[in-house]
């Protein structure tokens, strides 16, 4: 089993290859920025392109994007585990068989599994508190409305 993760324009080829059209056929690059856009998600055809290439990281939205398209687990973009997992048995994401889909943290963590164990809970609690001081604000701007 692998300890980190493909380059993201790896993953997304990998997504493309076994993702497949109803007749078969792979969708193209305008294809998925299209019907992403459809869903809600804000990008387009140039910037996906970028990602394609390995010109461009993708941010958040895109990758829910993408997973809402794809109807794959989140957890592929974000750890090796479930990315392997997801090779051998590529379920969709609605199906029960990977861990939950990950928070947005995912994004930020991604590529973690090179650090020590010790860093990485220290970025986990970071992003806790982050939280946290993100909810206490919002609490108190809606308080003083």
């Amino acid at each position: 089993m692998r300890k980190t993760l493909p380059p993201f324009n790896e993953l997304l080829m990998t997504v493309f290859e076994r993702c497949r059209k109803a007749d078969g056929e792979r969708y193209t690059d305008r294809e998925v920025a299209d019907g992403m856009r459809a869903n809600g998600t804000s990008i387009d055809y140039s910037y996906f392109s970028h990602l394609r290439r390995g010109k461009r990281e993708p941010k958040y939205r895109h990758l829910k994007g993408l997973v809402e398209f794809f109807d794959v687990p989140a957890g592929i973009f974000f750890h090796a585990e479930d990315y392997d997992k997801w090779l051998t048995n590529p379920v969709r994401a609605s199906e029960p068989d990977l861990p939950a889909q990950r928070a947005p943290e995912g994004v930020l963590l991604r590529g973690s599994e090179e650090m020590s164990e010790a860093s990485r809970a220290i970025l986990g609690d970071l992003v806790k508190r982050v939280r946290e001081l993100e909810r206490q604000d919002r609490s108190e701007r809606g308080a003083g409305d």
